[in-house]
């Protein structure tokens, strides 16, 4: 699955959001976005759709109509592309909130007309995606089958090779990863490496930060 994409539009500045319930009030950490990725009309692929200017908030109103907790602030001037970079965003402090919406001011520029699209929004709260399988809905959205559609930011997959972020309801890892062993200063190499077994193709190598459980939280 490809994500979430807003309708088109034909001009820059026309406000798109997009939301997630997470079905009750939780306490919120991080929340993560992750870029899409397609190739389109010569576009090569990383980062499509993603927003210039936007912003993402956290409420228990579904409307956002009070007591609204800004997470993240990016309207003030174009942000970047991040290509297939995730986006990670917590706020100064953990909050409690049902609603999680990201809202785009300033819209990606396609093929002379514009839309809003993200691969996956991820809540992290406890050691969890809070996110994962939950109802999303919007301020309008392409339903396009097993590529886009609401239901696609929340699906627990991203990235050109549909990597899984997090089986539905069950994803936490049964390990912490891996670890080298412990030195004295910061100027020592170390190193670890996978055999794939074959010489293949790499279209992407992805790290995921690690969380430990088994101590105080350090993401």
């Amino acid at each position: 699955t490809l994500g979430y994409h807003s309708n088109i539009e034909p001009k820059a500045d026309v406000v798109k959001w997009v939301q997630v319930d997470l079905g009750a009030a939780r306490e919120i950490e991080q929340i993560i976005l992750f870029p899409s990725h397609e190739a389109y009309a010569g576009y090569p692929g990383p980062g499509f759709g993603f927003p210039v200017r936007f912003k993402l908030e956290a409420c228990d109103d579904a409307a956002f109509g009070k007591d609204v907790t800004v997470v993240a602030d990016r309207t003030a001037a174009d942000v970047p592309n991040p290509g297939n970079a995730p986006q990670v965003f917590a706020p100064e402090k953990p909050i409690t909130a049902r609603y999680v919406r990201l809202t785009a001011t300033k819209l990606w520029e396609r093929t002379n007309d514009f839309a809003l699209a993200v691969s996956e929004l991820a809540v992290l709260g406890g050691g969890e995606n809070l996110a994962a399988g939950k109802s999303v809905t919007a301020l309008d959205s392409i339903e396009a089958g097993a590529s886009w559609g609401r239901k696609h930011l929340v699906d627990g997959f991203f990235g050109t090779t549909s990597f899984e972020l997090a089986a539905k309801g069950t994803s936490n890892s049964p390990s912490n990863g891996y670890h080298s062993a412990i030195m004295p200063a910061a100027d020592h190499e170390k190193w670890v490496q996978i055999d794939l077994g074959e010489s293949t193709p790499l279209d992407e190598i992805v790290l995921i930060p690690a969380r430990p459980v088994d101590f105080a939280d350090t993401p």
